[in-house]
């Protein structure tokens, strides 16, 4: 029985499919549903048998932001980290099982701004 697969993008949501099919040989058919909207991928008839689909890229729905947004996330995150910080040192959060919880959100909160301040570098737009 001869296996291979075949890459298929969802007209429905965008997502890029991997579908795997087999050689009958007989004729058969059937329908493909896309990995992540379970829209009509495929509606087949022939001697191939076509399995389920699985994602193998997930569709970008996600916007790249301009140079001025990255700015604004990046203060924004940063003052965040700042605030969290600064709870670190209260008396309230120091005793407190919550004191692990803050740090690693204010770690997070620094990241989060390298990464965008990281991305900002990349971009060659102002």
């Amino acid at each position: 029985m001869n296996q291979s697969t075949v890459d298929m993008t969802c007209e429905h949501c965008e997502a890029f499919n991997e579908v795997s099919y087999s050689g009958l040989g007989v004729q058969s058919s059937g329908m493909v549903k896309c990995a992540v909207c379970a829209g009509e991928l495929l509606l087949w008839k022939g001697t191939r048998d076509y399995n389920k689909a699985e994602l193998k890229i997930s569709p970008a729905k996600e916007r790249i932001l301009t140079r001025d947004e990255q700015h604004r996330a990046t203060e924004f995150l940063f003052e965040s980290a700042r605030r969290r910080r600064k709870l670190l040192d209260t008396p309230e959060i120091t005793n407190s099982p919550m004191l692990a919880a803050a740090q690693a959100e204010a770690s997070a909160f620094e990241r989060a701004a390298e990464f965008l301040m990281g991305c900002a570098d990349n971009t060659g737009s102002a």
